[in-house]
C-alpha cells in the first residue's frame, strides 16, 4: 500500500492535496522520496528554519535545494523575529506548528493534509516522555498516526473551521529509523544532521534519546520511565531492550485506536451538551477514551488541546469515572476539569430529559459547559462588519448582513451556556435570531 493510500484509509478521505514538512534530516528526506512517486498526490513541502544555530540558514537552503531538485515545491519559514532562550523544545514545538499552519493556507492553497516523518524511535521517545509525566497505559500509545488539526489557540472564525476539517499525518510511526537510514542510502539521498538532537541537556527529548543509547549515563527519573515501559513491554534484560519497547508502543497505538471506536455510550442531547447513560462495566482503557471525547467535545477550551481533556491527568479522569458509575441513588452536579459540568438527569420514557433522579425513566449524566466565573464574562461586542464569530471555542455565529452595522452583543444564556445574540438601541436591548452552529465533533481523532 502506498502511504498516500494509508493516509486515505486512515482518515477515511482521499489525499489528494498535502504539505510535507520537511526538516531536511533522513526521516523527512525518505518520506519525500516515497511520497513523489505517486504523480496524483499534489504536493508541497515546508522547512522550517529555528536559526538555533548559526549553520540553520545554510542547511535550509541545501533542504531547498534538494527538494526542488525531486521536483516539489519547497518554501523556507521562519517561525519568530527571534529565538527563545528558555523552554525551548516547547517553544519550538509551538512555533514550528503555527508556522506551518500559516503555510499551508499561503497564496490561495488549500491543502488539508499536512504530512510529518515521525518515526517508531520517535514514537518510543513520546511514550517515555508521557511515562515520565505519570501518564498510564493508554497514553502510552504515542502520537496519533492520523488526527484531527484541532482548533489553535485563539482561533479566528476561520481557523476553527479549518482546524477542524485539516488532519496531520504521520505514515512512519511503525519504521525504526534503523530502517529509514538503509532507505536513505538505497536512493542515495542526502541529508541535513541536526547537530542539537544529540544534545541531552537542550531537550527532555535530547535527554531520553541519549539514555536509550548510552543506558549507563541516565538520571534517575529517565531511567524509572524507561524501566517502566521496559516492564510494561515484558522486558526483563538490562540494557532495556529497545525493539521490544518499540513494539510494545506501536501496539498501544493499535489499542487506542480500537479503544476509540467503541468509547461510544451516548444518547441525542441539547446542543452542545452530550448525554452520557452509565454503561456496563468497560476496562479502564475504554473507560478513560470515553471520557477524554465527553470533555474534549464539550469544554470551551481548544478542541483536542490537553486543557480540553483536564490535562489529560489520569487522576481527574479516574475522579469523574468513579462519580458517574457510582450507584449512589441521590447523586449531585460536579466538575472535575476542562470546564465540564456534569449534573445527574433522567431520560424519561419519551426521550425528555428531566433534572431529577427520581420517577420513571433512565437515570443518566448530562455533560455540559460550566458556566463562567464572574472574573471571566463571556460577553462579547460584535465588531462592526463582522460577518461570522467564532465564541467560546465552541460555536460559530453568522451575522446577517442587514445587522453587521447594528451594536451587536453576544451573551450566554441559560444553563447551558448557548449563545445569544443581542441588538443595542440606546437602552433598549431585544434578541436576534441568528444562525448558530457548533463545531464540536465526536470523532476519536
Amino acid at each position: 500500500m502506498g502511504v498516500d493510500e494509508w493516509v486515505a484509509e486512515s482518515s477515511g478521505r482521499a489525499l489528494t492535496t498535502a504539505a510535507l514538512g520537511l526538516s531536511g534530516g533522513p526521516d523527512s528526506l525518505c518520506l519525500l522520496a516515497l511520497l513523489r512517486t505517486d504523480h496524483t498526490l499534489r504536493l508541497r513541502t515546508a522547512t522550517v528554519d529555528h536559526a538555533l544555530q548559526p549553520s540553520s540558514h545554510a542547511s535550509a537552503q541545501r533542504t531547498h535545494k534538494r527538494a526542488l531538485a525531486m521536483g516539489v515545491p519547497n518554501a523556507i519559514i521562519s517561525p519568530w523575529a527571534t529565538p527563545p532562550t528558555t523552554r525551548i523544545e516547547e517553544a519550538a514545538r509551538d512555533a514550528r506548528y503555527k508556522a506551518l499552519w500559516d503555510y499551508m493556507w499561503t497564496d490561495g492553497h488549500s491543502h488539508q493534509t499536512l504530512i510529518l516523518a515521525h518515526h517508531a524511535d520517535d514514537q518510543l521517545e513520546t511514550a517515555i516522555m508521557r511515562a515520565l509525566r505519570g501518564t498510564r497505559a493508554y497514553g502510552l500509545g504515542g502520537m496519533r498516526a492520523v488526527r484531527r488539526w484541532g482548533i489553535p489557540p485563539n482561533a479566528t472564525a476561520q481557523d476553527a473551521l479549518r482546524g477542524m476539517r485539516t488532519w496531520i499525518s504521520r505514515p512512519l510511526l511503525n519504521i525504526p529509523k534503523a530502517r529509514i537510514l538503509a532507505t536513505c542510502r538505497a536512493l542515495g539521498l542526502e541529508f541535513e544532521q541536526d547537530a542539537t538532537n544529540f544534545m541531552p541537556d537542550l531537550t527532555v527529548r535530547n535527554a531520553i534519546r541519549h539514555a536509550l543509547a548510552h543506558p549507563a549515563r541516565v538520571s534517575p527519573d529517565i531511567s524509572h520511565a524507561i524501566a517502566h515501559v521496559h516492564t510494561l513491554a515484558g522486558g526483563h534484560t538490562d540494557p532495556p531492550n529497545i525493539p521490544l519497547m518499540r513494539a510494545y508502543v506501536a501496539q498501544m497505538a493499535t489499542r487506542v485506536a480500537q479503544v476509540d471506536k467503541t468509547a461510544t455510550h451516548t444518547r441525542p442531547s441539547p446542543p452542545s451538551t452530550l448525554l452520557l447513560v452509565p454503561p456496563p462495566p468497560l476496562d479502564t482503557d475504554t473507560a478513560h477514551a470515553l471520557v477524554h471525547r465527553v470533555l474534549r467535545y464539550v469544554s470551551p477550551h481548544p478542541w483536542g488541546s490537553p486543557e480540553s481533556q483536564a490535562g489529560r491527568k489520569f487522576t481527574r479522569v479516574q475522579r469523574i469515572l468513579e462519580r458517574v458509575l457510582d450507584p449512589n441513588p441521590t447523586p449531585t452536579p460536579f466538575a472535575a476539569g476542562a470546564h465540564v459540568l456534569w449534573t445527574p438527569v433522567l431520560i424519561r420514557p419519551d426521550n425528555s430529559i428531566r433534572y431529577t433522579t427520581t420517577g420513571p425513566g433512565c437515570r443518566a449524566w448530562l455533560a455540559s459547559r460550566q458556566p463562567p466565573f464572574s472574573s471571566t464574562p463571556l460577553d462579547v461586542e460584535i465588531e462592526p462588519g463582522t460577518a461570522l464569530l467564532f465564541w467560546d471555542n465552541r460555536f460559530l455565529i453568522r451575522v446577517p448582513p442587514r445587522l453587521r452595522l447594528a451594536k451587536l452583543v453576544v451573551r450566554p444564556q441559560g444553563r447551558l451556556v448557548l449563545p445569544q445574540v443581542v441588538a443595542k438601541d440606546g437602552d433598549n436591548q431585544h434578541v436576534l435570531d441568528c444562525q448558530v452552529h457548533f463545531i464540536r465533533s465526536l470523532s476519536p481523532i
